[in-house]
């Protein structure tokens, strides 16, 4: 009897050694799976921070393009080839545009009226170039001098504001507009547009153009 006593509870040990083992291995698996998606994490943002570093440098260094340019050439020769590349797009510049087909007075999202322009820096032969520069807007009712919107975008802040759309190529800037004078446009009113881009104090360059208040749909 002794025996069999004896017997039944190593068994009963050995399974319970048993269910516990798999219990372990079972727990662990979680665990892995875990380290194993935060290791993966971790080497996507390693590569996202290269990538960002890189971009910063060719920011810098176009913009270190920039301000070293000859003010009597719109060239010069540099041991880098990004800093020469816009150096080339710098010198290239020949004038500077509002494209009319894609800016205009437009609501936000919030329904405020908003003025939204693609402004392209553009060569000889009137082709966008991706260059940067100090871009500032302001916005006027026609005839009057008060500036009733302004905006001013850095080199870097215009670089990221570059868009490669299907229509226009250029800067996308919106500048909403004060409720107080909203209230005073009607449909078919305009307002006055002016974009000054700055590449040097001895380069710079301004567009103007008249936006028109839409009409409003009707709303059923």
């Amino acid at each position: 009897m002794s025996r069999r006593l004896n017997g039944i509870c190593c068994a009963g040990l050995l399974s319970a050694v048993v269910v516990c083992s798999g219990c372990a291995l079972t727990s662990s698996g979680p665990l892995e799976a875990s380290l194993r998606q935060q290791e993966a994490r971790l080497r996507e943002l390693e590569r996202e921070l290269t990538v960002a570093r890189r971009q910063l440098r060719e920011q810098e260094q176009e913009l270190q393009a920039l301000r070293t340019s000859q003010d009597d050439s719109p060239f010069h020769v540099t041991s880098s080839g990004r800093p020469l590349e816009a150096a080339v797009a710098w010198g290239a510049v020949h004038a500077l545009r509002i494209h009319s087909l894609v800016s205009g007075v437009i609501r936000g999202e919030g329904r405020e009226r908003v003025v939204s322009a693609i402004v392209q820096p553009v060569d000889i032969d009137g082709e966008p170039l991706k260059v940067a520069g100090d871009l500032t807007l302001q916005v006027q009712l026609p005839g009057e001098d008060g500036i009733i919107a302004e905006t001013t975008l850095s080199a870097l802040e215009s670089r990221a504001a570059w868009s490669s759309g299907i229509v226009a190529r250029g800067f996308q800037v919106e500048l909403p507009l004060p409720a107080e004078t909203v209230d005073e446009l009607a449909p078919g009113d305009q307002v006055l547009l002016t974009a000054t881009f700055r590449l040097s104090p001895q380069r710079e360059f301004q567009a103007t153009a008249l936006l028109r208040v839409p009409e409003e749909p009707e709303s059923f």
